[in-house]
């Protein structure tokens, strides 16, 4: 969602200094997530794959449906603490995308072509939402099953991603004058009283069962869905 009126950061000013200003800004206080939102568009443009990659990342730490100042919880805080770093250090960016296979993909294709067959025996026609039905409880059943473990033989990497490892995460603090801030008493106030709405919100949700019910009749395309291999991108930042 965009809005219109000042920018936090001029369209020609997408370097990583800048960005972090804007980083900053939001962190601070000093501006809202409607205008960091704004203000965030213009370094998609950039042709520094960094800038690019934390600009992409940031996109999770804000609204941009409701406006509001920073709500982070301490970890979240902590990750944008060292995307700071990212910035203000020389770092590069790998990228490595993977398209994964799982046994899911086997029984969503088969689930998937058992309704082409039932709606081929039975014809099309008003009573195809009741043949999907059933098909809508195989594709609760395997979005349930969680997603293939990730391997990792970094015991930092919780505290250290975006970086690649320990070793670059101490690197680029000695590369650069960075220094971490503290994580502000009214940011976790904001944090918690916003987490009890979303926990509300989402118990009622649960409660009245209406997403589930819907999701049913729409079996065939979930089907397809979950047939598709997983795509896992991961982004991790190096020093030379």
């Amino acid at each position: 969602m965009k809005r219109q009126g000042e920018t936090a950061v001029e369209s020609s000013d997408i370097s990583r200094q800048s960005l972090a200003r804007l980083m900053r800004s939001y962190l601070a206080d000093e501006i809202s997530a409607f205008r960091f939102d704004e203000s965030l568009q213009a370094f998609s443009a950039t042709k520094d794959p960094v800038v690019r990659e934390v600009a992409c990342l940031l996109w999770y730490f804000y609204d941009d449906l409701t406006d509001h100042h920073v709500r982070l919880g301490k970890p979240e805080w902590d990750l944008n603490q060292r995307l700071l770093l990212v910035l203000e250090s020389d770092c590069r960016v790998e990228t490595d995308v993977k398209r994964i296979w799982s046994f899911r993909q086997l029984l969503a294709l088969a689930a998937l072509l058992l309704f082409a067959w039932a709606a081929y025996v039975t014809g099309w026609g008003d009573h195809i939402p009741l043949v999907a039905f059933p098909f809508g409880l195989v594709a609760l059943a395997l979005l349930s099953i969680p997603p293939e473990s990730k391997s990792n033989d970094d015991p930092f990497q919780p505290i250290v991603w975006p970086f690649a490892s320990f070793a670059d995460l101490a690197r680029a603090y000695d590369s650069s004058n960075f220094r971490k801030t503290r994580y502000p008493k009214e940011v976790e106030r904001r944090f918690e009283d916003f987490r009890k709405q979303a926990d509300r919100f989402w118990s009622l949700r649960s409660q009245n069962g209406t997403l589930y019910f819907s999701l049913m009749f729409c079996s065939p395309f979930w089907l397809v869905y979950l047939a598709l291999p997983e795509t896992r991108r991961s982004t991790l930042f190096r020093m030379d």
